[in-house]
């Protein structure tokens, strides 16, 4: 029996599998949390390491933390394993249009009752499925892992106030966490002795995504030149990538440490798409980002360093943390980059944001808390020097040992640091408004959860700490948190005592005080996406159907829900397509049992919010999973062009919208078999080699052959296949991938026309 027929009979066997009612999501995930906060309440008594300068007792408890997101996607994600097997198939449209190739086939996992109450098991399975997620995950939850060893359950931060010295710093992190001396937790700022073997690894993630920005909040495209840029949450503020355009040519960061410059034309300057000069990185840098403003090109790195540390003479030790760095690079003569300056920001990297002519790097420090504050290591340092203890901020509750450290960057002066400050708080989500940098943590007390929140200002540089508040519930993402006018918007959901949820806005002055709110929406329900639009919001919540809910913000002191729209499946991401359009990507899922069965296009109809209809829906079948949308950077959309792409199941999709036809799928490209199909007549054959293949490549393969890794057919990746970029200039669209650039002409079939191996 071959591969394929093995893939049939086991996708036959399954077909009558239905899942019992204890392996539904919100079971699952019900079950998970009352055994995370069991295992909190048996570890409550477990104190601290005290050292011996201290008395007994000043420590605080620290108790573990697992975040409710990955709780959720555990739940999910386990659901799923069973889900798969009567899911997997064709992947085909579900109204009248194109059908779309089929998707690739599951394997079947299957439980019995008695394993599906295990906790440990579920974890297992779960943790199994949600590996590719991991992988494009956000910032965010890259520190989580570090996180969860340093969560303290303390009251909520009330106050921001800079620290009034270094001692200070210290006596508050060692009463709040204790010694951290040989637990562990100071992955980025440990001293060791110089016989110990192990030394922690840098945490290293390249942010992946390249599209255009919001309809209806500035469409981040040039008006000189047609093409895409990075697809941000906010207009006005740019952020990283690793593809960038301005429309002349393409700017590529690779993971190997080179950063290239691509004539991607096909004839007037060059015969064919060619690497016209490349920048070497330090070769003990891991490339995270790249920025582009006119001929200015930025380029951020971590460095993961050891040195020796002479603070005690009498002892031979070393020292081991990240640095974050930003180079920045001349380019006005695109074949000779001439560096302008570099700086340097301690802490591993995790965020950055553009606004104007200035860079700021936001990155995760840890410090190195020991007996006595002489031993430890707690300042962080840029390139301009220490941090003093004025630039440190110190939340008058502690919920984490590490520190946000935040410096900004005049690009027309990249040799220096502009401005220099840190939170002692580690952000559970990041939130850059064109005026405002907001950090929100989860903090747990049984089933209850609070979310505080720290507001820093900027502008031009400058960095100053100016509030800090809280609100019930916990964020699903970045899209959760909203600034207009003054006024921070903010949805959440929340548990009660027995893990029920439900879910509430908040609206929140300058000074972090609520000035309004809805609470109790949607029980039994969780937020799944949201998007604000002046003074409308909108956000989506899910358990066995997807209500989309539409909020009038105009008055802060009273937020009104104008109306829920019903339908099934849910949207994990929302897009402004248009005044009047609001673009939904997600899941399509059972009525009943919630399971998803498949990816999902809406479109929305906004114009009166107090009546919001589904115009449109394109269901593809059997799709459980999408890269893009865990990524919202890797989404390339263009309202104006009318055309929308993504990556799912290692192929390449564009559509576009018509008010008659509804979604259109316009282009569809398979990197594992180098296939390409356009427009509606290729589209109806489902994937097996019957496409149009490249005439130039002989190697097009239609079914698995021996030498094809079995994996490889069901749609695994490396890491080093984890991405893919979209982007256009004029009417060539590009697709990047790890060694290969493709070209298409968009007004020709997407008839391929170069490629180019990097």
């Amino acid at each position: 029996m071959n591969e394929k027929d093995l893939l049939e009979q086991l996708k036959r066997s399954a077909d009558d599998v239905t899942p019992p009612e204890s392996l539904r999501p919100e079971h699952i995930e019900k079950m998970l949390l009352k055994q995370f906060h069991k295992e909190q309440s048996a570890h409550q008594d477990e104190k601290e390491p005290v050292s011996s300068g201290k008395p007994a007792g000043t420590g605080k408890n620290s108790r573990r933390r697992i975040s409710i997101y990955r709780l959720a996607g555990l739940a999910a994600a386990f659901a799923v394993v069973i889900a798969a097997s009567w899911q997997a198939g064709r992947l085909s449209a579900s109204h009248t249009g194109a059908p779309l190739p089929s998707s690739r086939t599951a394997s079947v996992n299957s439980r019995t009752e008695e394993e599906t109450e295990n906790p440990e098991i579920l974890l297992q399975e779960a943790e199994t499925q949600t590996i590719r997620q991991a992988q494009t995950a956000q910032t965010e939850s890259q520190s989580d892992t570090a996180a969860q060893a340093e969560m303290s359950l303390a009251p909520l931060v009330e106050t921001i106030d800079p620290a009034g010295s270094y001692e200070a710093v210290y006596e508050a992190l060692y009463e709040a966490f204790g010694s951290n001396s040989g637990t562990g937790i100071a992955l980025y700022g440990a001293r060791q002795e110089i016989a110990s073997s192990d030394m922690a690894a840098a945490e290293s993630a390249l942010d992946t995504g390249s599209s255009i920005a919001e309809a209806g909040q500035g469409i981040n495209a040039s008006e000189e030149a047609s093409y895409s840029t990075t697809n941000t949450q906010e207009a006005n503020v740019d952020e990283g990538d690793l593809v960038k355009t301005d429309g002349t040519w393409i700017y590529i960061l690779k993971a190997n440490g080179l950063v290239l410059i691509v004539d991607p034309d096909n004839g007037s300057r060059k015969p064919a798409m060619s690497v016209i000069s490349q920048i070497s990185l330090e070769p003990d840098h891991t490339p995270q980002e790249i920025y582009l403003d006119g001929d200015h090109l930025s380029v951020i790195t971590t460095q993961y360093y050891t040195e020796m540390d002479t603070s005690d003479e009498n002892v031979i030790a070393s020292h081991s943390g990240t640095r974050t760095w930003l180079y920045t690079y001349d380019i006005s003569d695109r074949e000779n980059p001439v560096l302008e300056g570099s700086v340097s920001v301690d802490g591993a990297y995790s965020q950055s944001r553009k606004n104007g002519d200035y860079m700021y790097l936001f990155t995760r420090y840890n410090p190195t808390v020991l007996d006595t504050y002489g031993e430890s290591r707690i300042v962080p340092a840029t390139s301009r020097g220490d941090l003093k203890p004025d630039q440190i901020y110190l939340p008058e509750y502690l919920s984490y040992s590490s520190y946000l450290v935040a410096a900004s960057v005049n690009l027309q002066d990249p040799g220096e640091i502009a401005d220099q400050k840190a939170v002692v708080s580690v952000p559970s989500t990041f939130y850059v408004s064109e005026e405002s940098i907001y950090i929100a943590n989860e903090n747990w007390e049984d089933s209850q959860v609070r979310t505080s929140l720290l507001k820093l200002s900027y502008r031009d540089g400058s960095i100053v700490g100016t509030a800090a508040g809280y609100v019930e519930g916990y964020l699903h993402d970045s899209f959760s948190l909203s600034e207009y006018n003054g006024y921070l918007r903010v949805v959440t959901t929340r548990y009660d005592e027995d893990y029920n949820e439900s879910n509430g806005l908040y609206i929140l002055d300058g000074d972090l005080q609520i000035t309004g709110s809805i609470t109790d929406l949607a029980p039994d329900e969780t937020i799944r996406s949201a998007r604000f639009l002046g003074d409308m919001g909108y956000f989506v919540t899910f358990r066995q159907t997807d209500p989309l809910f539409s909020v009038d913000l105009s008055d802060p002191a009273n937020p009104r829900v104008l109306d829920s729209l019903k339908i099934t499946g849910f949207s994990t991401y929302l897009h402004f397509y248009s005044d009047t359009l609001l673009l939904g990507l997600g899941y399509e899922a059972d009525e009943e049992t919630g399971v998803q069965t498949g990816l999902k296009l809406s479109m929305f109809d906004i114009s009166d919010p107090a009546h919001i209809t589904e115009v449109s829906r394109l269901v593809l079948d059997g799709i459980t999973w999408c890269e893009s949308l865990e990524d919202y950077k890797s989404i390339l959309i263009d309202p104006e062009k009318n055309l929308f792409g993504f990556t799912c199941d290692s192929r390449y999709l564009v559509f576009s919208y018509d008010e008659e036809e509804g979604f259109i799928c316009q282009f569809i490209y398979d990197f594992y078999q180098d296939i390409i199909s356009d427009g509606q007549e290729a589209a109806k054959t489902p994937l097996t080699g019957t496409g149009t293949a490249d005439p130039d490549d002989q190697a097009d393969a239609s079914t698995p052959t021996a030498s094809m890794d079995m994996m490889d057919y069901l749609g695994a990746e490396t890491a080093e296949d984890s991405y893919t970029r979209g982007l256009y200039i004029n009417d060539t669209l590009y697709l990047v991938r790890p060694g290969r650039l493709l070209a298409f002409d968009m007004t020709d079939g997407y008839r391929q026309t170069g490629e180019l191996k990097l």
